[in-house]
């Protein structure tokens, strides 16, 4: 679920950068923020180019910025797409 018409205040909130799969080269790569335990993800302004490889730097560079590694970016990502259904916490 994409929230692309809602603002977003991220205060106070664990989340990634992470880049959807449903893109590639011909469209560019538009990085999405996830946040922990939310459904869904927002889409950013910013188009990373149409270098994937690059693009995948870029996000991880901003989630090392964030003091986030893979596995943290992971578990993120894993408790978005699973919070409709699990109500007990983050994964």
């Amino acid at each position: 679920m994409t929230k692309e018409s809602e603002p977003v205040s991220l205060e106070g909130k664990e989340f990634c950068y992470w880049i959807p799969n449903h893109q590639d080269e011909t469209t560019g790569f538009v990085p999405a923020i996830v946040v922990a335990g939310e459904p869904g993800y927002y889409m950013t302004d910013y188009n990373w180019g149409n270098d994937k490889a690059i693009a995948e730097e870029a996000c991880e560079s901003c989630n090392r910025d964030l003091g986030l590694d893979e596995a943290a970016v992971i578990r993120i990502v894993a408790s978005s797409m699973f919070a409709a259904t699990y109500k007990g916490g983050l994964i």
